[in-house]
């Protein structure tokens, strides 16, 4: 039963409804009272999850077809069975990260969690989804030129690139619900210095000179 209190109360924080008639202003105050008890998910999962499997097997042949119309295969480094390893390790090290940190925090932050979430423990899969493409992200540029090993550290780094990168822009409050400076832009900024860094012989590691970075 609808208490005579709370409507005047609607009244007073709607003045728009006063001059109503009271079966008006009841029908109005019953859907009022539905709609402020909803809670608005601005992450649909579903849709999540098929965005990013959607990007990633479509990448998968980007990746292992874009070298051949530019060189002659034999001039390739890797094959593109290769490359297309490259790009699934990438990503699954940058996601196994992501998991690993979300799992530190429910351990290690417990209270933390607790306060910020009201839960126990948190599992983002939004922020899975997004280390995904980060480490996707992070090795396309050199992904036809690194070693398994070095796509792994590459998708680590990916990964952390994007974690930092997300506490800073919430840090100075500049929105970004889709998180996409992060994973696009930062670390594709990532990327092409991964390529002067993790590039078989000429990269950093190999050469131990800077030339290749731009530096």
């Amino acid at each position: 039963m609808i208490k005579q209190q709370n409507i005047k109360q609607f009244k007073n924080d709607f003045p728009q409804f006063k001059n109503l008639q009271t079966d008006r202003i009841l029908v109005i105050f019953k859907e009022y009272c539905i709609n402020i008890e909803r809670t608005f998910d601005p992450q649909n999962i579903t849709i999540l999850v098929c965005g990013t499997l959607i990007i990633l097997i479509s990448k998968l042949y980007m990746n292992g077809g874009a070298g051949q119309e530019i060189v002659y295969f034999e001039k390739l480094k890797n094959s593109p069975n290769e490359i297309v390893m490259n790009t699934v390790i990438a990503s699954a090290t940058s996601g196994l990260t992501m998991v690993a940190m979300n799992q530190y925090k429910n351990i290690v932050k417990n209270e933390t969690v607790r306060e910020q979430t009201g839960m126990i423990q948190q599992n983002n899969v939004f922020s899975l989804c997004c280390s995904i493409v980060s480490g996707l992200v992070s090795i396309t540029a050199c992904c036809n030129s690194v070693s398994p090993l070095s796509s792994a550290f590459i998708g680590f780094f990916g990964c952390i690139i994007y974690q930092q990168t997300k506490w800073l822009l919430r840090r100075y409050e500049i929105d970004d619900p889709l998180d996409v400076t992060q994973t696009h832009g930062i670390c594709g900024v990532w990327a092409l210095i991964a390529v002067g860094i993790f590039g078989d012989k000429r990269g950093l590691l190999f050469t131990h000179k800077l030339d290749f970075i731009g530096i």
